[in-house]
């Protein structure tokens, strides 16, 4: 089997992005997550997992999210913000 190019992954940590991962690993997809904090047990649990190379940046970063998708043919973007203007 050709060996397959990664696929980024925005938003890893949470819920739907966690089993995004999941998924891709298990489909034999390398996969990079860009992480905020690489110290979280979550982001632990995901690069144990093989395959997946976190990248420490935001997502707000242009040099984090270009330095994420080096390499990459394929991006996942599972994050979601809600922010309060106002009361």
């Amino acid at each position: 089997m050709a060996s397959r190019a990664p696929v980024a992954v925005i938003g890893a940590t949470g819920k739907v992005g966690r089993l995004t991962v999941k998924e891709l690993v298990e489909q034999g997809y390398p996969v990079r997550i860009l992480l905020r904090r690489t110290a979280d047990t979550v982001a632990a649990s995901l690069t144990a997992m093989p395959g997946v190379v976190p990248v420490q940046g935001d997502v707000n970063d242009a040099t984090s999210v270009r330095l994420l998708l080096q390499g990459c043919t394929k991006s996942r973007l599972k994050a979601l913000s809600f922010h309060s203007h106002g009361s």
